[in-house]
């Protein structure tokens, strides 16, 4: 039901309404980054970047779960502070590498929590706890083109400064 739900919502147009605030605005460098992964998968599967139609049909992918048998939602408690995102963040690393320890493959995606009404009404989420993020849980195709795709990492020497040794 959540996964139809959310299909619908797509279809519509519903802008999506997450409860942990997302950029307004992001830096030069991230938005060249984001560019390049989009040119990345558009060039995986052959689909023109610039047509919106295309782009739409790869959205389908989040909002149907990713066609995943199960999905994590992650909530945390509204009266923390955001500094409690670093202890939700190391969780859902924990979940993901026990997940593949299980022979489960797994997908964090923001767009999983994009309408966090469907599932507070599916699963009795409380307001009191803030929908952070979906994990995607199952087994991959591998022979999808999308999971052939590694997303291009920045090298440590431009994250990375080491003081001190």
């Amino acid at each position: 039901r959540i996964r139809q739900s959310y299909l619908r919502r797509a279809e519509e147009g519903v802008e999506r309404a997450l409860e942990i605030t997302a950029p307004t605005e992001w830096p030069d460098a991230h938005r060249a980054r984001i560019a390049e992964l989009m040119r990345l998968r558009s060039g995986l599967l052959g689909v023109n970047p610039d047509d919106a139609e295309a782009r739409r049909t790869l959205m389908q992918r989040n909002f149907s779960l990713f066609g995943a048998p199960a999905v994590v939602w992650l909530c945390m408690d509204r009266a923390l502070s955001p500094w409690s995102l670093f202890d939700l963040g190391s969780f859902a690393q924990s979940l993901m590498l026990a997940a593949t320890e299980q022979g489960l493959d797994s997908v964090p995606a923001v767009m999983l929590a994009a309408y966090p009404a469907i599932i507070r009404a599916e699963l009795g989420v409380p307001d009191s706890l803030a929908i952070a993020i979906g994990i995607a849980l199952g087994r991959a195709e591998r022979e999808d083109p999308m999971n052939k795709l590694r997303s291009p990492r920045r090298s440590l020497a431009e994250i990375l400064t080491v003081r001190g040794l």
